[in-house]
């Protein structure tokens, strides 16, 4: 048995008028479902499939890591020393020369571990072996992004239970407060990149010259900001963080550019998430980057192991390890929180 539906509205121009009738299988249980089913029939399925996408999993870029030391590591520890020396004139006789003196102190710094598992049902395993096909990796797939989030969230912020500390909350990096507002229409370009200067100047003459910042990490609005708006009149095809990159000691001193990352962990709102009872503005890290300075202990990357039988499901665990940021010198970095954002 057949029967029809009139359309009282156009549908999908130039396939069904107003007034035109449609016919359908009586046996489909309702007409809605019946003109669902026939205008179903005008959709196209794209063959492939559009994951859900994340910020990047970037922290390598801003701290070398250090994957030495064996799987079985817990912690990590080095030694540093210090010594107090000194010279003068003598005579020839003299037994009164002045004496060496060293001191030294080991460290140590958790190293964690982490794991996460992901499962298949025995149906499922079932079934893709009877068609001959591999079992869908993408929970494979979450299951390592969620270890590789995990792990950045460690290198920036550390484990507060666990008595790690990372890049951005470290409490032996000094920290100093800017009073420029980059975003008051008052504020000039020139000014924005003076303010960053004397972040990096304060590194420079903090350690003496012993340390020139080559890293600047801001948070991704100032960084957008910067890099879209002109310096000026005097540089008319440069931005502020042409100008910035261009015109520090470290450029001065080595000739290279300084280099310059955008993290939007580093804007107030995500501060205030990750650090409790943070109430200040966004944070800029001026630091020197090398293997010596800070690094992050990885000894263990994610990986599954052998699946596991548990009812009708059989699980696959995962395991890897993890560490924050072990700051060997400090005072090779600056925090500086700006003026908070209204």
């Amino acid at each position: 048995m057949k029967k029809t539906v009139t359309l009282d509205q156009d549908v999908f121009a130039g396939a069904f008028r107003a007034g035109e009738t449609i016919t359908y299988d009586a046996r489909i249980p309702t007409s809605d479902d019946g003109v669902g089913f026939v205008l179903s029939q005008f959709t196209m399925l794209e063959p492939r499939w559009y994951a859900a996408k994340y910020p990047g999993i970037e922290f390598a870029e801003l701290v070398d890591v250090n994957t030495e030391g064996g799987e079985a590591m817990d912690e990590v520890a080095w030694r540093m020393y210090d010594g107090v020396t000194m010279g003068k004139f003598i005579g020839a006789t003299a037994d009164d020369l002045p004496r060496v003196a060293l001191t030294a102190k080991l460290f140590k710094a958790p190293i964690g571990y982490a794991g996460n598992e992901f499962e298949y049902s025995l149906d499922e395993i079932r079934k893709a072996s009877a068609v001959g096909l591999p079992l869908d990796s993408t929970l494979a797939s979450f299951a390592r992004r969620g270890a590789e989030e995990h792990t950045q969230r460690v290198v920036y912020f550390g484990d507060a239970e666990r008595g790690m500390t990372g890049l951005f909350n470290n409490p032996n990096v000094p920290t100093s407060n800017s009073t420029l507002d980059w975003f008051d229409p008052a504020t000039t370009p020139l000014d924005i990149v003076a303010d960053v200067n004397d972040a990096i100047n304060e590194v420079y003459t903090t350690t003496k010259g012993v340390s020139f910042p080559n890293r600047l990490v801001l948070s991704a609005n100032r960084w957008a900001f910067i890099s879209t708006t002109y310096a000026s009149a005097q540089y008319p095809d440069k931005s502020i963080l042409d100008l910035i990159r261009e015109k520090n000691v470290y450029k001065a001193k080595t000739g290279r550019d300084l280099e310059i990352f955008s993290r939007f962990q580093l804007e107030q709102e995500e501060l205030a998430k990750e650090i409790p009872g943070y109430t200040g503005g966004d944070i800029m890290l001026v630091y020197e980057k090398t293997p010596e300075n800070l690094e992050t202990h990885i000894p263990m990357p994610w990986r599954p192991i052998a699946p596991q039988p548990r009812g009708l499901k059989v699980v696959v665990p995962c395991e890897y390890k993890a560490s924050g940021v072990q700051w060997r010198y400090p005072l090779s970095a600056v925090y500086r929180t700006m003026v908070k954002r209204t």
